[in-house]
């Protein structure tokens, strides 16, 4: 670490409170939104957070994610693809809890009607 961010650290301990306040109210708003958009949302499913500020969906493996991901870019939804986080290169996606709840709405129900405006018949997330 450099000088100054040595002789800034207790300072930002210290305050670490409300800036963790702030972010876990964010990630349980937009984890409860996610959660609420997905109900009844046929192959699309959450896996379980155990931390962190992601939710990593499970979706059809019909094409690689890199593919789904510019599709949803191009919908101006930008979420990441599983394999940037170690997951098999088909079949995962995963958003950030951390975009504010507005815009997290937005993107997730664009998200949820992408795929079930591209359901590729009646397949589901195996």
């Amino acid at each position: 670490m450099n000088a100054p961010v040595q002789w800034a650290l207790p300072a930002w301990l210290t305050a670490r409170g409300a800036i963790q306040r702030q972010i876990q109210a964010r990630t349980r708003a937009n984890l409860a939104e996610l959660d609420r958009l997905l109900t009844g949302a046929a192959g699309v499913d959450r896996l379980q957070v155990e931390g962190g500020w992601y939710a990593t969906l499970r979706i059809p493996a019909l094409q690689p994610d890199q593919d789904t991901v510019l599709a949803l870019l191009e919908e101006g939804i930008w979420v990441h693809p599983g394999y940037f986080f170690g997951l098999p290169p088909s079949g995962w996606l995963v958003l950030s809890l951390l975009t504010p709840l507005a815009e997290f709405a937005t993107g997730a129900q664009g998200l949820i009607n992408y795929f079930q405006t591209h359901q590729f018949g009646n397949i589901t997330a195996l």
